[in-house]
């Protein structure tokens, strides 16, 4: 054992049950950091001058971001970027705290936030979370998403969360890159660093900065140094606060709007639901059981006063109408070549409303798939569009109304002059507007075929 060891009382003194927080307070004390850190050299360019002059030879020195509250997972960004300059931040702090002047005050409580060893592995370890929540919530945000693809890419982010946090190997995998970096310590370039006394520090240009553990007891914070073996058992600890983190928001996500139950029943409409089907007797049970779902929910109905509100769907002509369904489906891979393609679902049920006979067989099933396609995840797409309109018409082009529409469709389509169909818009103009066949040269009208293409514009 390096230096001197912490007593046993010493130990259970930090971690005993009735002092040890609560794991989520860590997740707020995340938040204050990255927001503290930002704001301390936001606004203050000899700071970032000092920053950046500090950083060389340690981190790239790139400024920090900023989490927005409004923003969904916003926080990834700003975590990320700390982490990266985690030791030019807590080394140039570390000087400004030593310095005279106003913000040394302002220095002093950000290093104390910096320094705590528990908010650090919190911070690495929390990041392949906020990983995955980013990418759930980008799949959420796509153009054209539907709720069963919702549903399958929400089921694969618990699932993969669980393996991260809770299997054995699991902060072992390249996931966890950055809480390696932290727990490896005494490897050389390492993150953390015991020093001559045994104490855990972050070494910054031959300085040495002391990690601790802060504790309030009876409304007073108490700070205490980090060895070697204590830090074993900090880093069990905290493992532990990231199960249950994870188990918390995996638990958030499945309860959420709209129900798990309800999302997975709404998948009986899409082709990829009987694409993957290879026992039919499997299917016809858990097809049933999704039947039974849609109908407990949009089957039900309401009561408006002394007004009756009949549900959005038929509960019997559902189970009617199912024999009819399932034969439709398990055939309609003659037309759906690729069911994981984005756009199969549209594609299938366009060529299923062509059929009077069959609008009529599966009214029901029609509604749900209208449902489908229809329920919004969120108000993403409306933002966009607002956003985009005060792009295109600015203070500058205030009086911009005639074509205000054809620019606004255009920036949201984000075409260039590489991707956009000429041909394909070419022919639909060439179909609605009528084409002028005449031209104008040398006060004579002529048609077009008739004038050479050099002499078309030109102007005796």
């Amino acid at each position: 054992m390096v230096g001197s060891s912490p007593s046993s009382q010493y130990v259970v003194s930090v971690l005993d049950g009735n002092n040890h927080p609560s794991e989520f307070v860590f997740v707020q004390k995340v938040e204050d950091l990255v927001h503290q850190a930002y704001a301390f050299f936001s606004k203050s360019p000899k700071r970032i001058k000092e920053f950046k002059c500090f950083s060389d030879g340690i981190s790239k020195g790139r400024k920090l971001k900023k989490n927005i509250d409004t923003r969904w997972i916003s926080l990834i960004g700003p975590v990320e970027r700390l982490f990266e300059e985690y030791k030019s931040v807590i080394g140039v702090v570390n000087i400004m705290s030593l310095s005279k002047g106003i913000q040394k005050g302002k220095a002093h409580t950000l290093l104390q936030m910096l320094s705590d060893v528990e908010t650090l592995l919190y911070l690495g370890g929390m990041l392949p979370l906020l990983r995955e929540m980013n990418n759930l919530i980008k799949v959420s945000q796509s153009r054209d998403i539907y709720v069963m693809e919702y549903a399958v890419a929400r089921k694969m982010t618990c699932m993969r969360l669980e393996t991260l946090y809770f299997e054995t190997s699991g902060f072992d995998s390249q996931e966890f890159i950055e809480w390696e970096s932290l727990i490896q310590v005494g490897v050389e370039d390492s993150f953390l660093q015991y020093n001559k006394k045994g104490w855990l520090c972050i070494f910054v240009k031959d300085k040495q900065i002391p990690l601790y553990v802060s504790r309030k007891s009876q409304g007073v914070c108490i700070r205490k140094k980090v060895n070697q073996t204590f830090f074993a058992i900090l880093v069990d600890s905290v493992k532990q606060g990231l199960r249950s983190i994870c188990n918390k928001l995996t638990c958030e996500i499945r309860e959420r709007f709209p129900r798990y139950e309800l999302l997975e029943a709404m998948a009986i409409v899409h082709p990829l639901y009987w694409n993957h089907a290879k026992d039919k007797s499997l299917l016809t049970n858990d097809f049933k059981s999704k039947v039974q779902v849609l109908s407990d929910h949009f089957g039900k109905n309401a009561y408006l006063g002394d007004r009756i509100l009949e549900g959005i769907i038929n509960p019997n002509l559902l189970k009617k109408q199912s024999g009819i369904f399932g034969q439709t489906m398990w055939e309609q891979f003659d037309f759906v070549k690729d069911p994981s393609n984005p756009g199969a679902m549209t594609k299938l049920w366009k060529k299923l409303d062509i059929s009077p006979f069959l609008k009529e067989s599966m009214s029901e099933y029609f509604k749900v798939a209208n449902l489908c396609i229809t329920m919004i995840l969120g108000s993403v797409e409306d933002e966009r569009l607002w956003s985009s309109l005060t792009f295109i018409r600015n203070a500058t082009r205030n009086r911009l109304n005639k074509n205000l529409d054809t620019c606004l469709r255009l920036f949201v389509s984000k075409s260039d002059l590489e991707t956009f169909p000429f041909e394909e818009a070419y022919v639909i103009w060439k179909s609605q507007c009528q084409r002028r066949s005449e031209c104008v040269v040398s006060g004579e009208r002529k048609h077009m075929e008739d004038v050479e293409p050099s002499n078309i514009f030109q102007i005796d």
